[in-house]
């Protein structure tokens, strides 16, 4: 399950592998899991990698993720004049850490031109590993 941040909001990739979508997607959080209170999510078209033909991205905002929990951003699209649908499910997660907190404490930079620069998704990757190993204990 992908993993979002509490408090941090996030995004969500729709990766379209064969054809083209017609129109833009629409993609809807429930942060709540009671299917009452879902929430549009502004969805823009992004930079397709390789072996991908189309690429969207909806922003997922902050106010999705103050509560651990499951929630489901659900996709919805037209292609080839056929209605299509994809839930993508994300685990909100408090962190041990915070990642900037990390760096600071680490004497790391999360700014590109410095020396001391660690990647984002490095720190990311650093504080869910000691989290598995704490919680596996």
């Amino acid at each position: 399950m992908i993993e979002l941040l509490k408090n941090s909001g996030g995004k969500s990739y729709l990766d379209i592998y064969s054809g083209t979508v017609t129109g833009t997607p629409t993609a809807s959080i429930d942060p709540y899991g009671d299917v009452l209170t879902p929430t549009s999510l502004t969805v823009s078209a992004g930079t397709a990698p390789a072996g991908v033909s189309q690429r969207w991205v909806a922003d997922i905002p902050e106010s999705a993720t103050t509560i651990e929990q499951e929630a489901t951003v659900s996709w919805s699209w037209t292609q080839g004049g056929t209605t299509r649908h994809r839930d993508i499910e994300y685990n909100i997660i408090a962190p041990y850490v915070h990642p900037v907190d990390a760096c600071y404490r680490l004497g790391f930079s999360l700014d590109p031109s410095s020396a001391n620069y660690r990647d984002p998704e490095e720190i990311y990757a650093a504080e869910r590993l000691a989290r598995y190993a704490i919680e596996s204990y």
